[in-house]
């Protein structure tokens, strides 16, 4: 469920910056199916020109990146390491000094499953689930993004008309202030 919500929630946004545009578009004389187009259109242009000049830098960031996991799996089991040794001493000392504490065994179990997580999950950076939901993201986002837009009238007639009789003018300004 969370997939499909970010990529409605950035789909609003898009539209809620975009429908200015496409109404000065539209008071030109254009329809607003054309007008919508004519915006898609253009930023789809500039998405797809952003992407091929600054793709192939990301992608050769991103295997940099790759190349030095095994080195920050390394420094990162180093400061697990030191954390647990400190948290040794702390337990030590709270079990000499208070008796109540002898059953604390955080270093015992935090620290190792914590460790075994972070560099487990570290070499697992480029996972399958991460590539799918970009993929939705890339389809959904517009997508939702051009039927808001498109039907941004009819959205809003429907949203007033749910609204009860007395707060119906109360309504009608906060969706005019927004």
């Amino acid at each position: 469920v969370r997939k499909p919500l970010a990529s409605f929630f950035i789909a609003v946004v898009i539209s809620y910056v975009i429908h200015p545009v496409i109404d000065v578009i539209e008071m030109l004389g254009f329809r607003r199916i054309i007008a919508v187009i004519i915006v898609f259109t253009i930023l789809g242009g500039i998405l797809i020109t952003g992407i091929s000049a600054l793709g192939p830098m990301f992608i050769k960031q991103v295997d940099g990146i790759k190349m030095k996991l095994p080195e920050y799996k390394v420094k990162i089991q180093q400061t697990g390491k030191s954390i647990e040794n400190r948290l040794y001493r702390i337990q030590y000392y709270l079990r000499e000094k208070f008796p109540l504490f002898e059953s604390l065994h955080i270093a015992e179990k935090i620290i190792p499953s914590a460790l075994s997580y972070v560099s487990s999950s570290i070499l697992e950076v480029p996972a399958l689930s991460t590539v799918f939901g970009l993929i939705s993201i890339i389809i959904f986002v517009p997508f939702f993004s051009f039927f808001l837009v498109l039907e941004s009238r009819s959205i809003k007639k429907y949203m007033i008309s749910i609204v009860p009789n007395r707060y119906f003018e109360v309504s009608v300004n906060l969706l005019y202030n927004i």
